[in-house]
């Protein structure tokens, strides 16, 4: 700059829509609206996983109530304890996928909702 001059050291003033009011709204709806999909997305993932596990959890406890029925395993009382036992703990975990299987599906059910 010439001696004399001064430099203005404000920032040129940026055009600004007159809808900001209304853009900033509709991008926060978006960004609910995305964050609530991502939501359902994740819950709808963790209700698979568990419906699988179920299955598997139901499926080892019916092959001990089949181990059960034969006359070999029957014949053997501490055997049998045994397959009792484990079967009671498979029938608890099975107990407790459904009870958190019911938990994220009503979630998810709010989520799909909205």
């Amino acid at each position: 700059a010439e001696a004399g001059e001064t430099r203005s050291t404000s920032p040129t003033p940026r055009a600004i829509p007159r809808e900001t009011e209304e853009i900033r709204p509709d991008k926060a709806a978006r960004i609910e609206q995305r964050e609530r999909r991502k939501e359902r997305d994740r819950l709808a993932r963790r209700v698979a996983k568990l419906e699988e596990r179920i299955a598997e959890d139901e499926a080892r406890k019916e092959a001990m109530t089949a181990r059960l029925a034969d006359p070999e395993v029957y014949a053997d009382p501490a055997r049998v304890q045994e397959i009792q036992a484990e079967a009671s703990a498979i029938e608890a975990e099975i107990g407790a996928g459904y009870a958190e299987w019911e938990a994220l599906s009503e979630t998810l059910a709010e989520l799909e909702v909205d």
